[in-house]
């Protein structure tokens, strides 16, 4: 990493990608508390935006990293800000039934499943399902994934493993 920052440079795409990967690894490791992780992947994300543009997928990516960061803070309505922004510049971008178009909505309906807003998650899971059953088909994992997510939100399980009240 040391070597590619002096060649490349800080702005570069490939030692972009390494800081960003460096978060989750210092944070499973408890190097990094979540609010060095966010800072460094709010940089991660700004350099991004600025070199490649807010629709490149890279800058997609990580624009959607910083939400594990903000679930552990109990940030939950800035999650969902971030996860809507990426969502609709995925979907402008990409299409609607495109793969990293469905993985946005389907962790944005995640966000509203622990915020207890069940017939937004659900909805939006539905969509995510029908959509991954048509591109990917019944038996691709993505799709499996999703049906499983559709299910835990019918049944009133919570992204966090409690159940809903009825």
């Amino acid at each position: 990493m040391e070597g590619t920052v002096r060649l490349l440079g800080e702005e570069d795409p490939l030692y972009l990608t390494f800081m960003g990967n460096l978060v989750p690894v210092y944070q499973d490791r408890g190097v990094w508390h979540e609010a060095e992780a966010e800072a460094l992947e709010s940089r991660v994300m700004d350099v991004r935006k600025r070199t490649q543009g807010e629709e490149h997928a890279d800058t997609l990516v990580t624009m959607g990293n910083p939400v594990s960061t903000l679930w552990n803070l109990g940030r939950l309505q800035e999650a969902e800000q971030l996860e809507l922004k990426v969502m609709e510049v995925t979907v402008k971008v990409r299409g609607k039934g495109h793969p990293l178009a469905l993985t946005a909505m389907g962790n944005l309906a995640s966000t509203y499943r622990s915020q207890r807003r069940w017939s937004e998650a659900e909805e939006l899971e539905v969509r995510v399902v029908e959509a991954s059953i048509k591109v990917l088909g019944r038996k691709h994992p993505d799709t499996l994934s999703s049906m499983a997510s559709l299910s835990a939100t019918c049944t009133g399980i919570r992204a966090d493993g409690t159940r809903r009240s009825r």
